[in-house]
């Protein structure tokens, strides 16, 4: 499904000195599995998912999406892929604009992505809000006027509208409390057995990442220092993130 190559990204110092944020990164992520990638506050975990989806470019290495390698390729040539692969945020009062009502914030994309004309996208905005949980009257309320929560699963909407193989969730937890947090992951969870999507779960918490994660990585000094092959206990990944 994913593919990352000797991945690596460089700043430019005042000095004119080049030095890595993350440097020889290479996994990959299968269809319908979710992969951790952990690690402290800072340590280019957010850079490796902006440069999979050409957010920011890499200085170098390789990206590849379904066999077809895409990091060599025109920003226009790479728009065809924008539908198939998403981010969703970790602030999700940032990402939702407010101004506009949750309706105007979804109808937005459909129409965008012509994936529907206006008079039949009512009903699909309905079943979108019904799928994560929250009630269709939702959308006519303005993002300061929904919980925490409610913009998530709001945000988690928005990137379904396209229907997408490949869901970045970067910290998208790190805003809700423990009971909010569980149901977040099990909806994602739900969606995808439904939807056979694949993410790339973005984390510093490490129950999260061994309770929803079939596979985890560990970014330290710029580099990947730990892959696992499976699922991981507890106890051994505390190990290798301290290490």
């Amino acid at each position: 499904m994913v593919e990352v190559k000797k991945l690596t990204k460089e700043i430019k110092y005042s000095t004119g000195i080049f030095l890595p944020i993350i440097n020889d990164i290479s996994f990959s992520i299968d269809k319908k599995e979710t992969v951790g990638l952990l690690g402290k506050i800072g340590s280019g975990k957010s850079t490796i998912a902006l440069c999979m989806l050409r957010l920011i470019e890499p200085t170098s290495g390789e990206i590849y999406f379904e066999g077809e390698r895409v990091d060599n390729i025109s920003q226009r040539k790479f728009r065809k892929f924008r539908k198939e692969y998403q981010i969703i945020f970790q602030d999700s009062s940032s990402t939702l604009n407010p101004i506009y009502t949750i309706e105007e914030q979804l109808r937005e994309v459909f129409l965008y992505y012509k994936l529907s004309d206006n008079n039949n996208v009512d009903k699909k905005i309905d079943n979108l809000l019904e799928e994560v949980g929250l009630n269709p009257s939702i959308k006519r309320k303005y993002p300061h006027e929904i919980s925490t929560g409610e913009k998530q699963r709001v945000c988690i909407a928005r990137v379904l509208i396209t229907n997408p193989k490949f869901i970045v969730l970067d910290e998208i937890s790190s805003s809700l409390d423990v009971i909010n947090e569980r149901k977040i992951f099990d909806l994602l969870k739900d969606i995808q057995k439904k939807r056979f999507v694949s993410y790339l779960l973005i984390t510093h918490n490490i129950k999260l990442a061994c309770n929803y994660c079939d596979r985890i990585m560990i970014l330290s000094d710029k580099k990947l220092k730990f892959l696992s092959n499976n699922k991981v206990q507890e106890e051994e990944l505390v190990k290798h993130f301290e290490d």
